[in-house]
């Protein structure tokens, strides 16, 4: 018992010695400190879906939306719309490309164009429907071109003959010869004469119209006065004769080719027969 007490009273001299100093908040580690910090459940989360669960602030990433394209506005101009067939095809220049001299392309009902983001709806005479983003729809209008030359003949011929573009004609036949019983007339109407080449006179180049009726079908058809008619699908045309016999055997579905020289310059005027 004595040999006890002593050793509690050795042990309390021993400790008595050792001088105990309490840290001050300075002296912690900064590193715990900078490691030991409170998490809140929502910042936690947000720190995992911007997969930055070791930022430092704990402050969610500002998600950027990309930059919306700008809507390239349509820039199509209709030149124009043929049948074929019973069905409606559109010829349209794109001014927003820079196209070989403005060449048309043709577009049909359900044509898709993935730049534009567009779709052709439908297509009549000198009309087309599309819709572009799947909602937005649009029409183009082109209004009916003028007669081959800038003339209209003072008689409504509209639905005989169709002015489809510069120098191309769609011709009713049934049309024609229900209101022109007989084409020799029309020939014989026209005041016209052989045309010679200024620097070779005894080479004929053509018939030349010097004066056509004004209510004439001929000026539908393009054909005007101080035209020279060279020929008629081939064939050398040098009087009003040999312009009848040419026109014989006109037959549906046929394309006929009548070459004019207007304007000093050689033209073609291509004529789609229909019924």
């Amino acid at each position: 018992m004595i040999l006890i007490f002593a050793v509690i009273s050795a042990a309390k001299s021993f400790f008595s010695e050792i001088e105990v100093v309490t840290p001050t908040p300075r002296e912690i580690s900064t590193t715990v400190l900078e490691e030991t910090r409170e998490i809140k459940p929502r910042e936690y989360f947000d720190s995992i879906v911007n997969n930055n669960i070791f930022d430092a602030n704990l402050i969610p990433k500002k998600i950027v939306k990309p930059k919306e394209k700008p809507v390239k506005p349509l820039k199509w101009e209709l030149q124009g719309t043929m049948s074929i067939m019973g069905e409606y095809v559109a010829y349209i220049i794109d001014k927003g490309k820079r196209r070989k001299r403005n060449e048309p392309f043709v577009v049909s009902t359900g044509y898709i164009s993935l730049e534009y983001d567009l779709e052709i709806l439908e297509i009549r005479k000198n009309y087309v429907r599309y819709r572009r983003f799947g909602t937005e729809e649009g029409e183009l209008v082109k209004e009916p071109a003028p007669i081959f030359g800038g003339f209209k003949p003072k008689k409504d011929y509209s639905g005989i003959v169709e002015m489809m573009s510069q120098g191309d004609f769609l011709v009713s036949l049934s049309g024609i010869k229900k209101e022109i019983p007989d084409i020799d007339s029309v020939i014989q109407s026209i005041e016209a004469k052989p045309y010679a080449n200024p620097a070779e006179p005894n080479t004929i180049l053509g018939l030349k119209v010097t004066r056509i009726p004004s209510d004439s079908i001929l000026i539908a058809l393009g054909i005007n006065n101080d035209y020279i008619i060279k020929s008629i699908e081939g064939k050398t045309v040098d009087s009003k004769e040999k312009a009848v016999s040419a026109l014989k055997g006109i037959e549906i579905g046929k394309k006929l080719k009548v070459r004019i020289i207007r304007d000093g310059r050689d033209r073609t005027l291509v004529y789609e027969i229909k019924r």
